[in-house]
């Protein structure tokens, strides 16, 4: 197998898109040419390798011009096997849908490599779902412990399980194949994207309801027309013409939508280098197509709006830009100011605030939830708001399971604090919970497992966040440096504490709030008799009453109602 010859990261900042789709197009021909014999170790490693630069490279394009990505489903290189179409296809819904969702650069990268690697086997397969499963086989036998295979393996069973017992990617990587498939030219003809949307909705009634059904549609509204070709209908004063779409113009609210064009000569098949601007109202959209000349990618018009960024989310850069320690010091009208230029934090204290009121009536202004929550707990409140938006920023495929585990472990600590007869403040309870569990967000081994994956008996997910909670020698270190910054010295010190034979009072509330949290939420054999192993020890350092690790575990489960929240594509 040939590799791409020179270095992408280093020499993209410099070339233009004409020339780095060309080395694009052929690093897909490449990665398919006949022949291969993936058994061999040596090969499946090159080939890996090759799926990662060719992962790389289209992040690259995407970053260089968005549009080039988007026409790509409105336009098909003539030098692509069908095989290799569809798989640019898939890439560019599945860069769509990461960046929508807002997935970190290594997710949204295996991702894509998830795609281009079956394009190995294509020559010898008969479908896109026989080539994957030929290269799940192969990486299995040649390596079980890469973090594609379960992804792989996943996209071949989404017919046979429900989605907590996959991947949580494995269904959409298997959704982005089947729309590429579709959109690949047949007896002529060419899908667009909207019309396979039509398409869609017609067949399957709830489809319009999904997540990912939306995002497209919205991409359909104006943005998905870069690459797309139309035709102007002839008048008194100039006959038919068609034109090449390079982009959207800016236009202001409630005006025509306006695209940018190029005179399109379908004789020749040339594209004119002047540019002008065209109400869409006038133009007919025709069918994508297929090109020949890759420089015309290069005619569109720049346009970053296209898709959103995703930056990578930094614990460092939060605390840095925390509002935390000077909020003290602001005015109410301050403080309102300060926090509506935060929306995912805003949208958590106004919720907050209904959560604490009697009647539970829904709070819509900032002034309003911060006069409810009180100057004084509302420190305690914005911590947790910014470590929710820390969090949210993540976009872990198991979000709301995590935030279930998080409840029930606040409510793990007012229980026992309670019983203590030393009652602690729920704003004080949550934060004390946030900062003890954000570290589960930040395990990479979290983001790969399914829900409902079991190991002897066990929950996998589970397992792992045990054994992140009682063995990571980071964890504590973790944990006391958010109590630190958030202004909880006693709690910071428990943190330290935590792998002491001789803990503080503190330090054993904590591991038996933990310990009884995880035995109802991530039940097991193992987990219910690690809480009883612990129940003596913090009877006595507690002065708990005499109770059997079952009563805790039953008022844990009343107080909390806990569940697990089925995944969601």
């Amino acid at each position: 197998m040939k590799m791409l010859s020179v270095n992408i990261n280093n020499t993209l900042q410099m070339a233009t898109a004409d020339s780095q789709w060309p080395r694009f197009y052929l690093g897909m021909q490449q990665l398919a040419q006949p022949g291969q014999h993936l058994a061999d170790g040596d090969t499946l490693e090159l080939a890996l390798q090759h799926s990662v630069q060719l992962a790389v490279l289209f992040i690259e394009l995407a970053q260089h011009n968005p549009a080039s990505v988007i026409a790509q489903l409105n336009l098909t290189a003539r030098q692509l096997s069908p095989g290799q179409a569809r798989a640019v296809k898939a890439l560019t819904l599945g860069l769509i849908f990461s960046r929508s969702y807002g997935w970190q650069a290594a997710r949204s990268q295996l991702f894509l490599q998830a795609i281009i690697l079956p394009a190995v086997f294509t020559p010898q397969a008969n479908s896109s779902a026989q080539a994957q499963l030929l290269t799940a086989k192969a990486l299995q036998h040649a390596n079980r412990q890469h973090p594609l295979l379960p992804l792989l393996i996943a996209a071949c069973n989404v017919r046979q399980q429900p989605p907590w017992q996959l991947h949580p990617d494995g269904p959409l990587l298997n959704l982005a194949n089947q729309l590429a498939a579709q959109l690949l030219p047949a007896a002529g003809n060419q899908l667009a994207l909207e019309q396979l949307l039509l398409k869609y909705q017609s067949g399957q009634a709830d489809s319009s309801q999904q997540h990912w059904f939306c995002l497209l549609q919205q991409l359909c509204a104006a943005q998905a027309l870069p690459g797309r070709f139309a035709k102007a209908l002839p008048t008194a004063r100039q006959a038919q013409s068609y034109w090449f779409i390079s982009g959207i113009a800016a236009t202001e609210q409630q005006a025509p939508a306006t695209v940018y064009v190029r005179q399109f000569d379908p004789a020749a098949k040339t594209i004119g280098r002047d540019v002008t601007q065209l109400p869409l109202s006038e133009l007919t959209l025709l069918g994508p197509q297929y090109f020949r000349e890759s420089a015309w990618l290069a005619l569109l018009e720049p346009a970053p709006e296209l898709l959103p960024r995703v930056t990578e989310v930094k614990l460092e850069s939060c605390l840095e830009n925390s509002l935390y320690p000077r909020l003290a010091v602001l005015s109410l009208t301050a403080q309102v100011n300060a926090l509506a230029d935060l929306p995912l934090i805003s949208q958590f204290l106004l919720h907050a605030a209904q959560q604490i009121s009697r009647q539970q009536l829904p709070v819509s202004r900032l002034r309003h939830a911060i006069s409810m929550l009180g100057q004084d707990a509302l420190s305690d409140w914005l911590a947790q708001a910014e470590l929710h938006q820390f969090c949210c920023q993540l976009a872990h495929p198991h979000q709301p399971w995590l935030e279930q585990l998080q409840r029930c472990l606040q409510h793990a600590l007012l229980l026992v604090s309670d019983n203590m007869r030393q009652p602690m403040a729920s704003s004080t309870a949550g934060l004390i919970t946030r900062c003890a569990s954000l570290s589960l967000w930040q395990q990479p081994a979290t983001v790969n497992i399914a829900l409902g994956r079991h190991v002897q008996g066990q929950q996998l997910l589970g397992q792992i966040i045990q054994q992140h909670i009682w063995q990571a020698a980071d964890y504590p270190q973790t944990v006391s440096k958010l109590l630190s910054h958030y202004q909880q010295p006693q709690w910071a010190k428990a943190a330290n504490d935590w792998q002491h034979r001789q803990p503080a009072q503190l330090t054993v509330l904590l591991r038996f709030s933990w310990q009884l949290c995880l035995s109802v939420y991530c039940a097991s054999e193992q987990n219910q008799q690690r809480l009883s192993n612990l129940l003596p020890v913090a009877s006595a350092h507690l002065g708990l009453a005499q109770q059997p690790a079952i009563w805790w575990q039953q008022q844990l489960m009343a107080s909390s109602e806990c569940y697990y929240p089925l995944p969601e594509m």
